[in-house]
């Protein structure tokens, strides 16, 4: 897989939404793949939820100067620029207040700290200690990005739910092969009732992932609750799912299934981390439900 893709896409799609024509072209150099640009805009505390950025962006003289760190920013090592997000005005929580901002690697008082993530990618933490930033580094209008990162975050869902539901199918094939190609007692295990009935259930549970994604995929187009809600739903399915395939699958192949020599190891690897990129399990579900809720509401339910 060419990395990085979630946060090349994520960051693509603020910069044609609301670029100005220097970062429209710097979206051309990004399609092209001459330049990698990054959305960061995680911190320790945000919980997946931009709301809760507190990376403060203040006024100075004509430009701007921001101050504060951004966490776990996938293969921020190799990137050309960033698109921060940074909070000018308003409270932590609030979703008004939010601005973005488009960071060249090299500006000084920006400072990276990488380290290697479990399943073999890296990241590091952006550290910005009075950054000053030209007023053109605005990118759109300010205290007014919630709803472009929130679609733009949306985008990044959607391609990790896809390649979660790949790695799954790659694990599946993986584990067919092994199931008919592994012998006891003279005999394919994939013969044995037991292993099939394993097998079987993890076949219908890939294929309500399959569903979710392509639901997800399907409504991205609609209205903000129904295409949120549709990304959030297919972010617990894959989450659950995936850890489950990543479990039965190594079982199912036994102490070899855990070995580095192994494909398998690796898409069981990604598999949990994809559970935590961008919202776990937990967090898409408390949001699915929030959603249904304010649904209800505007609908005048009780």
């Amino acid at each position: 897989m060419v990395e990085p893709l979630v946060g090349a896409l994520m960051a693509g799609q603020v910069l044609a939404t609301v670029g100005t024509e220097a970062a429209r072209a710097l979206l051309a150099e990004l399609i092209a793949g001459e330049k990698i640009v990054l959305l960061a805009y995680e911190e320790a505390d945000t919980f997946a939820d931009p709301s809760r950025i507190a990376l403060r962006a203040e006024r100075a003289g004509a430009g701007w100067r921001l101050t504060g760190s951004k966490s776990v920013v996938h293969q921020a090592e190799q990137a050309d620029a960033f698109v921060i997000a940074a909070r000018t005005s308003g409270a932590v929580g609030d979703e008004n207040g939010l601005s973005l901002f488009l960071v060249p690697r090299d500006t000084p008082g920006l400072s990276l700290r990488g380290y290697r993530l479990i399943d073999g990618g890296r990241a590091a933490e952006l550290t910005l200690g009075a950054v000053a930033l030209p007023a053109v580094s605005l990118l759109g209008m300010a205290d007014s990005a919630h709803p472009v990162m929130e679609r733009a975050i949306g985008y990044g869902v959607l391609a990790l739910t896809a390649e979660s539901l790949g790695a799954m199918e790659a694990a599946k094939e993986a584990t067919l092969e092994y199931l008919r190609t592994r012998k006891q007692f003279g005999t394919p295990i994939g013969s044995f009732q037991a292993l099939q009935h394993r097998m079987a259930a993890l076949l219908l549970e890939v294929e309500q992932a399959r569903s979710s994604v392509i639901n997800a995929a399907a409504s991205l187009g609609a209205g903000r609750t129904l295409r949120e809600r549709a990304l959030s739903a297919a972010k617990v399915t894959v989450g659950r799912v995936g850890i489950l395939v990543a479990e039965e699958s190594i079982q199912l192949h036994g102490a070899i299934g855990m070995t580095w020599e192994l494909p398998l190891a690796h898409f069981a690897k990604r598999l949990v981390m994809i559970d935590h990129e961008l919202g776990d399990e937990d967090h898409h579900l408390a949001r699915f439900i929030a959603l249904g809720r304010g649904k209800a509401l505007a609908a005048g339910a009780p």
